[in-house]
């Protein structure tokens, strides 16, 4: 798009140093300038900082950062701010414009503030459908009583982004927790008619991220149980573990099919499961339209994608045992929870950090469901570490793959 009287490319510059409020050099050229030589990146940012349009902090070019001018606010009055959506690339003019004052942040807060954008920035070199983004500044656009560091808007679905640099103490955590649960019980979050989904970013150091997620789930767990479900749920990760998380879901339930199951919603209209809410239930029937029973065990599962680690899918981990003792007391067969993960690793790491009953739950991921008969796909892992997969059609004969060499 070419726009009269001004430059496209600082037209760009100059309105997601709005929206962001500040970026990198690096950002800018990676994201921004990205056909252009380095050379014409310095030329033109140094022009913009000589005219005054935006401000330059930190010395080396790897190290600096910049902030948009009142001047470059100006110029965003007359000719609009171009969105950060990349289907969409009609200005547009908000009824309040805040001031380079209001936008400017303290220097200790920059890292974590350059952190969230990334995970922006990267979001949309991604993605190529029309979203809208909000940073803390604008939310109130959207919701009157909640900030969290950012909000990505795809259709009627929000993504409350939470920049986490694995260093925010557990008292300023109990806090946004509050926050959170004051929302969640608010006409804002009522009125919401798609889902609402917490994403913690992890950012700082990718050795801390293991134990960082853990503490995290469980402060979460401890603090917003009763507000976690399809509608409202949480996730931690980095951007690789998020991303397709808002793309679109992993697990593809077609590919069950193949074995012989019938596939419905995890819902039950009985009463005493009505509570309970998986994405799938799955069964095999004989020709009577009867449960298939194999060796005296009737192959029928609960199915959750725990690929992107839900918490609502963690939370039904856990509420698992209520749920298949009702179930067994009303139909007088024991149900299996099959859950999708990436990889054994994974699940190995989901029994390793949380306190969370074995019995009946089952793994299986979708390279396993390609390759292998269901019941070679479908694992389990013991209590002392042992992964187990089945003989074809008996589920009471387990066959050891593996051992973790710690699993405590």
């Amino acid at each position: 798009m070419e726009t009269k009287n001004i430059n496209t490319k600082i037209h760009y510059i100059l309105s997601f140093l709005y929206q962001l409020r500040t970026m990198s050099y690096t950002q800018i050229a990676t994201y921004l300038l990205r056909q252009s030589s380095t050379s014409y990146c310095n030329k033109l940012i140094k022009s913009m900082v000589a005219d005054k349009l935006i401000e330059k902090q930190g010395f080396y070019l790897a190290d600096s950062y910049y902030f948009i001018t009142t001047h470059g606010i100006s110029k965003l009055k007359k000719f609009g701010i171009l969105p950060i959506c990349q289907s969409d690339n009609e200005p547009f003019y908000p009824d309040k414009f805040l001031t380079a004052s209001k936008i400017k942040m303290d220097e200790k807060i920059v890292n974590h503030q350059l952190s969230l954008n990334e995970f922006v920035l990267r979001f949309r070199d991604n993605y190529s459908f029309p979203f809208s983004y909000y940073d803390e500044k604008y939310v109130s656009q959207i919701f009157s009583d909640m900030r969290p560091d950012g909000l990505l808007k795809i259709n009627d679905n929000y993504y409350f982004l939470e920049m986490d640099m694995c260093s925010e103490r557990k008292n300023s955590l109990i806090e946004k927790w509050q926050n959170y649960r004051s929302f969640l019980r608010s006409q804002d979050s009522y009125k919401v008619n798609g889902t609402i989904k917490v994403l913690f970013i992890l950012g700082g150091k990718n050795n801390a991220f293991s134990s960082r997620t853990k503490n995290l789930t469980h402060y979460i767990m401890d603090n917003l149980w009763d507000l976690i479900n399809r509608k409202s749920d949480f996730y931690i990760g980095s951007f690789e573990v998020l991303y397709p998380l808002i793309v679109s879901p992993n697990f593809h339930v077609d590919i069950l099919k193949k074995y012989g199951f019938q596939i419905n919603r995890g819902q039950f209209s009985d009463p005493g499961l009505s509570d309970y809410d998986f994405d799938y239930y799955i069964c095999k029937t004989n020709d009577s339209g009867q449960i298939m029973v194999d060796n005296g065990v009737p192959v029928e599962f609960v199915v959750d994608d725990y690929t992107s680690e839900s918490l609502f899918v963690l939370k039904k981990i856990h509420t698992f045992p209520s749920f298949a003792a009702v179930f067994q007391n009303l139909s007088a067969r024991d149900i299996k929870y099959l859950l999708l993960v990436n990889s054994v690793d994974d699940a190995y790491r989901l029994i390793k950090n949380n306190e969370i009953p074995l019995d009946g739950i089952y793994f299986t991921t979708k390279k396993r469901l390609c390759d292998n008969s269901f019941y070679s796909a479908v694992f389990s892992i013991h209590k002392d570490g042992s992964v187990y997969h089945f003989a074809d059609g008996n589920f009471l004969y387990p066959v050891k793959e593996s051992t973790f060499s710690v699993f405590s």
